[in-house]
């Protein structure tokens, strides 16, 4: 499965296996062997996630996880997501960071635009540089799409989700994600 389409072909899981000493939570948040862009998740967090507007998505429902003599389902959800997209953000107003691997230097960058924020990215030195958000700033593209829940390729590495989510989270007592808030703003 890859970040940018659904696979073509039908999607089958022959199951959900758990490491000794796991517990039962709503997303399983290591990442395994089934690739692409996306979350394990109870059906109870499935639920609330259907009642968002969120980015070009599937469930795949996974085979029913036999666990201490109860039956719990999963799922799924992949997330379609485009490469270097950073049409939400308000370039003129955002602010990002160079910095060293180990945040030791960093100076205050900017860019004009997505291209010029994607050849930085291209041009790094991986094992010695990074690129990492100061102030975003989101636009008018963002309002307009609705969304609840975004991406940031390469500035996030997780999906952002909007306070309804977040609210719809805790107030479900949802468990096994971890949510960070970030500095991101809109003008």
């Amino acid at each position: 499965m890859g970040y940018n389409d659904f696979p073509k072909e039908k999607v089958v899981f022959s199951g959900l296996h758990l490491r000794k000493g796991s517990v039962i939570v709503d997303f399983i948040n290591e990442m395994g062997a089934y690739g692409g862009l996306g979350y394990l998740m109870s059906e109870k967090a499935k639920t609330i996630l259907e009642n968002f507007n969120l980015p070009k998505h599937k469930f795949y429902q996974l085979p029913i996880l036999e666990f201490k003599q109860k039956s719990y389902r999963y799922y799924y959800m992949q997330i379609v997501s485009n490469s270097f997209d950073y049409s939400f953000i308000n370039f003129e107003k955002s602010t990002f960071l160079k910095t060293d691997f180990f945040k030791e230097s960093q100076r205050e960058v900017r860019f004009k635009n997505d291209i010029e924020l994607q050849y930085a990215f291209e041009n790094l030195d991986d094992l010695e540089e990074k690129i990492i958000p100061n102030k975003i700033v989101l636009n008018d593209v963002y309002l307009s799409s609705k969304l609840d829940m975004f991406r940031l390729d390469n500035l996030y590495f997780p999906f952002i989700i909007n306070s309804k989510i977040h609210k719809a989270f805790v107030e479900n007592n949802v468990n096994g994600i971890i949510m960070n808030k970030v500095d991101i703003t809109l003008e």
